[in-house]
C-alpha cells in the first residue's frame, strides 16, 4: 500500500508539472537569458586536497567537551543565567511613557500620512491611494476596552482615501489591537540583573494600487489559481486599469532590552507576506508582456536599535532572511525559473525619527516620520572561493518603499 500511494504522489506531481506549460516556460526562458551570464563554466580541481589534514588534531588535549579544565577542575562560569516573574515593572519599562496598552486612561487624536511606492512595470503607470486622516483614539484598562474613529481629509482623492480607510478597517478586527506588540511577564536576568524581555509583536498596512497600461499586456490574477489548464489570461489594452488591494502583514518574536531610559535594543525572527499585481523584473530587465498576481513572503532574522534622547527619539532597524516571490495563478515562484545556484533572498531596512514633549506629566505632543524600504533579490554566491575570480551576482527582483508621518496629542494615566 506504501508503494502504491507513492507511486500516485508521483504521477500527481508530473501531472501538475505539465500545467501552465507555456506561461511558465515564457518565464524560464526570460529568467535564464538574464542569469546565464553570471553562471560559472569552471570546474574545480581542487576540492579534495585538503581532505585528509581536517581531522589531524581531533583528540589533542583542547579538545574538552565535559566542563572541566585540563587539570580536572570544574570551570567556573562567571554569570549565571536566570528568569524574574513581574506583572509591573517588565509591563512598565522606563520607555514605555505613555503608551496605551499600559494606561488605565487613554485619549489621543492625531494626523496620519503614508506612502507607498512599489516597484513599477514597464510600459504602465502605477498609482497608489495615499493614506491622508485623522484619528481619534480612547483606550481603557489597559487596552481591554478600545475605540477608534477616522476620517479622510479633504481633497482630489477624498472618494479614493475613503475607499482604503474603509479596507483597512475592514481587515482589522478586534483582538489585533491586543497583538501590536505583548510582552510576557518575566524577564531573562544575569546575575540577577535583567538583560531581556519576551515579545511578540503583529502590524499590518493596507494600500490600493491602480496600474493603467499603456500597451498591450496579459493579466493572471489570483482567481485562477487551483485551475491547472483552464486558467485564463485577461487581456489588458492601453489604457485599461487593474485596480488590487495590498495588504502588508508582519510578525516578530524576539528579545527586547528595554530598561535603559536612553537606548533599547531588539532583536529576534521576523515573518512578513505581502502581495500585488507584479512583472518579471531582475535588474531592470523586466518581462513585462504578462502582470501576475503575486505573493511576497520571507522568514529571517531581525535587529534594532532605538534612542531617547530629551525630546528626540529614533529607530535603526535590519531583516535579513530568505524569500519567496510565487505567481499565484501558475504556482510557480522564481526560484522554479532559474538555475539552482541562486537563492531568493530579503533585506529590509526600517529608519524612524521623531519629536515628543510631555507637557505635563499626562499630556504629550508627539510626532514621527518613518521609512521602509523591502527588497527581494536573487543572489548567487562565488562558486569557488580559493581562486581569485569572484563570479558571484546580485540580482533585484522587487522594491516596496513605504512613508509613514504622524503627529499628535494624547492623555494618559
Amino acid at each position: 500500500m506504501r508503494y502504491i500511494i507513492i507511486l500516485l504522489l508521483f504521477i500527481s506531481v508530473n501531472i501538475f508539472a505539465k500545467t501552465h506549460g507555456e506561461s511558465r516556460d515564457a518565464l524560464r526562458a526570460f529568467a535564464a537569458s538574464q542569469t546565464s551570464s553570471s553562471w560559472s563554466n569552471s570546474s574545480s580541481s581542487d576540492d579534495d586536497d585538503d581532505d585528509d589534514d581536517d581531522d589531524d588534531d581531533d583528540d589533542g588535549p583542547n579538545n574538552n567537551t565535559n566542563g572541566y579544565s585540563s587539570s580536572g577542575d570544574p570551570i567556573s562560569v562567571p554569570w549565571e543565567f536566570g528568569l524574574t516573574w513581574s506583572w509591573t515593572d517588565l509591563f512598565m519599562s522606563k520607555s514605555d511613557k505613555i503608551k496605551k496598552e499600559n494606561k488605565l486612561f487613554y485619549a489621543g487624536t492625531s494626523y496620519n500620512y503614508q506612502h507607498w511606492t512599489p516597484t513599477g512595470i514597464n510600459n504602465a503607470i502605477t498609482d497608489t491611494t495615499e493614506l491622508n486622516f485623522a484619528k481619534f483614539e480612547l483606550s481603557l484598562f489597559f487596552n481591554s476596552i478600545y475605540f477608534n474613529y477616522e476620517t479622510s481629509f479633504y481633497g482630489a482623492n477624498l472618494s479614493k482615501g475613503r475607499e482604503l480607510l474603509e479596507i483597512r478597517n475592514k481587515n482589522k478586527s478586534g483582538w489585533e489591537r491586543f497583538l501590536t506588540e505583548v510582552t510576557f511577564p518575566f524577564a531573562i536576568t544575569i546575575d540577577h540583573e535583567p538583560i531581556a524581555k519576551v515579545y511578540f509583536g503583529y502590524d499590518e498596512q493596507v494600500f490600493i494600487s491602480t496600474i493603467t497600461s499603456l500597451e498591450k499586456k496579459y493579466y493572471l490574477p489570483r482567481e485562477d489559481a487551483g485551475k491547472g489548464d483552464l486558467y485564463e489570461d485577461v487581456e489588458i489594452s492601453p489604457g485599461d486599469k487593474i485596480t488590487t488591494t495590498t495588504l502588508f502583514q508582519d510578525w516578530v518574536f524576539g528579545l527586547k532590552n528595554d530598561f535603559h531610559p536612553n537606548f533599547q535594543s531588539n532583536m529576534g525572527l521576523f515573518m512578513i507576506k505581502y502581495n500585488k499585481p507584479y512583472s518579471l523584473t531582475m535588474d531592470g530587465a523586466q518581462y513585462s508582456t504578462d502582470i501576475y498576481d503575486t505573493d511576497f513572503s520571507a522568514i529571517g532574522f531581525y535587529t534594532n536599535i532605538m534612542f531617547d534622547i530629551s525630546i528626540v527619539y529614533g529607530r535603526v532597524g535590519i531583516r535579513i532572511g530568505g524569500g519567496d516571490v510565487r505567481f499565484v495563478a501558475i504556482n510557480t515562484s522564481v526560484s522554479d525559473l532559474v538555475s539552482n545556484d541562486y537563492n531568493t533572498t530579503y533585506f529590509q531596512f526600517n529608519g524612524d525619527l521623531g519629536l515628543h514633549y510631555n507637557i505635563t506629566d499626562l499630556i504629550k505632543l508627539e510626532a514621527s516620520a518613518k521609512i521602509e524600504s523591502r527588497n527581494f533579490s536573487l543572489d548567487k554566491p562565488d562558486s569557488n572561493e580559493d581562486d581569485n575570480i569572484d563570479d558571484s551576482k546580485t540580482l533585484n527582483l522587487n522594491s516596496d518603499f513605504i512613508f509613514t508621518a504622524y503627529a499628535g496629542i494624547s492623555v494618559a494615566f
